[in-house]
């Protein structure tokens, strides 16, 4: 307490030069007594100070120091540091609750209820502007998610039971807290804490999209899941498609998320599990001189166009994806799709990812992946092996080897520590990551399997017709995960990379991913002909356990039937299982009929119409709905569905839907969850993360489903 008063401001970023400031404004990455401002107020040595300050030895020191010992140590240094703290002003990031919480600490032992109601403040503030209306926590990842959320806790722990002082209202926010219980106050804490639980995979690992992995050990709960269920967090922008039980369980994850700080260059990013295993993996957080490739969209099983980075940040607008379709209410085919053109903006006309899980039984399961692009002249399509064992990739395809890595005749600079990002001459110097590389040409088809050396252990088949004038790269690049942040270790561990270039200026790569475990069970995967469709339409046939699955796929619906051999449909999506010529089961989405053969099933086509305005429980209303124009079938027969509410912008939300119903003359979808907007005729408005007002109004658009086996 003595010397506080004196001490200088720090510098103190890591990997940058350390020093001092002498006046303000003084850095976040430094401070008088933390190495940076949110470790400024010594909370504990507050919670030390206030377990002896009645001892009577503080008085017994002021007599023989000839010193006032307790105003020394209250003024002069805790609130002091406050003071100091008052140069920056509320911040609201992952690290703020340590300052709310010596607020509110440093208020109660001293007796001060203005730095309690700032403290509360601060707290209410934070969880209203920073959480997306999922409850996901604004950055993305669920390492500072949860690490955000933990910290909360410490600073409601330290707030609770609080009273003010006898007739005591703050003169800032105008009340007064009695026996107070802050957490039991947000709604927004029961979604944000169900997250941390949901993301995982069945292992328990948190699911580790943008920064979020190995260097999060601790976070790690190990626990394995019991089940595994589709889930869908519009708010952040990401999905999976889950199913089964212990050791039959499977997750496909896609991830359209925007960036807003610890964020990958990742969207439209694929990642699955299966039989125990991660296989198509995100190599999640790292802070060693690789942070740049386990950031890179190249590091991520996405695609690239013309060799570019994905547009994150910056003076072009948000970077957010686009939930297209979320359709999960049958258990043996569930898809969802995505669209990601602010990706490559003035670049990708098209970028687009639809991902299809079909259960098999038996615990087999294979996912169908349509990953549209149009613009641009090169479109890289990737996948990566296993992070976190050794592993191989081969290919059906004759390969000649072509160079040490992906940028043969350039020379590349890779990085001494996590914030050089390496150079390699004006080129994307991650293709430099990839080395070891084998090329050979597609004429029809390829297939890629991805395997360990134990048996044990399951493979990754992906099977890729058509795409004639392709060409396949195959190489191995850093798996990072295994060095467990040893910058010495970085080169021992590798991962098998698969790459995919097409060069027309229109590519739709269409993949079906089987896992399984020593025996595949697909036997053929073929590109079907359409008869006759409109827009961008794939058929393919998928042939396994003496079946033969049919599946179609456009983005141009409403228009004239499309027809594969027996099939037909005017449907977005329309699925057949065939055996012996007879269908067992049908579905059709967004389309009024789907015909084989003689058998025929209908459907309602697309609900659409405009969103008026918004119904909030958290507003006093009985129920969260949309207000919505149109006259739609009143009850639960609908329930289940997606309403996508799209924008003025362009930009979606997607809803799950409980109920339909009319009341005082409004017809209302009834929601699973808060909508998080604001909605006029003229406008929207988001309540929560990222808090912007789009101009324009706002429409809605559900699929009909129908079913038959």
């Amino acid at each position: 307490a003595r010397h506080y008063p004196g001490f200088l401001v720090s510098r103190d970023w890591p990997h940058r030069p350390k020093g001092f400031a002498l006046e303000p404004p003084y850095p976040n990455g430094g401070g008088k007594w933390g190495r940076w401002r949110y470790e400024e107020i010594p909370t504990q040595l507050v919670y030390a100070y206030d377990s002896i300050c009645n001892s009577g030895e503080l008085e017994r020191l002021s007599r023989e120091t000839g010193v006032d010992v307790q105003r020394r140590i209250e003024e002069d240094f805790f609130r002091g540091a406050i003071r100091q703290d008052g140069f920056h002003g509320p911040l609201y990031t992952n690290a703020s609750p340590a300052t709310y919480e010596g607020y509110a600490v440093v208020g109660r032992v001293l007796g001060d209820p203005s730095l309690v109601h700032e403290a509360v403040r601060r707290c209410r503030e934070l969880l209203a502007r920073q959480f997306f209306c999922d409850g996901f926590w604004y950055e993305g990842t669920v390492a500072y998610h949860k690490g955000t959320l933990n910290d909360l806790q410490q600073v409601f722990d330290s707030l609770r039971g609080y009273s003010d002082p006898s007739g005591h209202v703050d003169e800032q926010d105008g009340v007064r807290f009695d026996n107070l219980e802050l957490e039991s106050e947000i709604p927004v804490l029961t979604r944000a804490r169900s997250i941390v639980d949901q993301c995982r995979y069945p292992d328990g690992r948190m699911t580790p999209f943008h920064d979020c992995g190995a260097i999060f050990a601790r976070y790690r709960n190990l626990k394995p899941l019991e089940r595994s269920v589709s889930t869908l967090l519009p708010g952040v922008g990401h999905a999976w498609l889950g199913r089964g039980e212990g050791q039959d369980q499977a997750q496909f994850h896609l991830h359209f998320s925007g960036a807003y700080g610890h964020h990958h260059a990742d969207n439209l990013s694929l990642a699955l599990f299966a039989h125990g295993d991660e296989l198509l993996p995100d190599i999640g957080y790292t802070h060693s001189r690789l942070r740049s490739w386990a950031s890179s969209t190249l590091g991520h099983n996405t695609v690239l166009i013309d060799e570019l980075e994905q547009y994150t940040t910056g003076d072009k607008g948000p970077s957010d994806g686009r939930l297209l379709a979320w359709e999960t209410t049958r258990p043996t085919v569930q898809w969802m799709e995505a669209a990601a053109e602010r990706a490559y903006p003035g670049l990708a006309e098209v970028y687009r990812r639809a991902v299809m899980m079909v259960d098999c039984g038996g615990g087999d399961r294979y996912a169908v992946d349509l990953f549209r692009v149009e613009g641009g002249s090169q479109h890289d399509y990737v996948l990566h092996g296993s992070a976190d064992h050794d592993s191989t990739a081969a290919v059906n395809v004759p390969l000649t080897p072509t160079g040490a890595h992906l940028l043969p005749g350039v020379e590349v600079r890779f990085p001494r520590d996590e914030l050089d990002r390496g150079d390699a001459g004006g080129r994307n110097m991650h293709y430099g990551y990839v080395q070891n590389v084998a090329s050979g040409g597609v004429t029809d088809g390829v297939m890629v399997t991805f395997q360990t050396a134990d048996a044990s252990r399951p493979t990754l088949r992906t099977h890729f017709p058509g795409l004639a004038g392709s060409t396949v790269h195959l190489g191995d690049a850093p798996s990072v995960r295994r060095a467990d942040e040893n910058n010495l270790l970085l080169d021992r561990f590798r991962m098998p990379v698969f790459l995919l270039r097409s060069h027309r200026p229109s590519t739709v790569f269409a993949a079906v991913h089987e896992p399984f475990v020593r025996r595949g069970f697909i036997e053929q995967v073929a590109m079907e002909q359409p008869v006759a469709a409109a827009g961008d339409a794939v058929a393919l046939s998928v042939r396994h356990h003496g079946v033969t699955d049919h599946i179609v796929h456009r983005t141009a619906v409403g228009t004239e039937p499309l027809m594969v051999g027996k099939l037909q449909t005017d449907g977005e999506v329309a699925f057949v299982r065939e055996r012996d010529g007879a269908p067992e089961q049908m579905a059709l989405w967004g389309g009024t009929e789907l015909l084989w053969g003689e058998e025929r099933l209908t459907g309602d086509g697309n609900y659409r119409g405009t969103v008026t305005g918004v119904l909030r429980t958290e507003e006093g209303a009985t129920c969260n709905a949309l207000v919505v124009t149109g006259s739609w079938p009143t009850g639960e027969l609908l329930s289940g569905a997606t309403v996508i509410v799209t924008f003025g912008d362009g930009s979606t939300l997607g809803y799950p839907l409980t109920s339909v119903e009319r009341d005082a003359g409004q017809m209302r979808f009834v929601l699973g969850m808060d909508p998080g907007v604001a909605i006029s005729e003229t406008e929207s408005r988001q309540l929560c993360f990222p808090r912007r007002t789009i101009p324009g109004s706002v429409s809605y658009r559900i699929r009909s489903s129908a079913f038959s086996e």
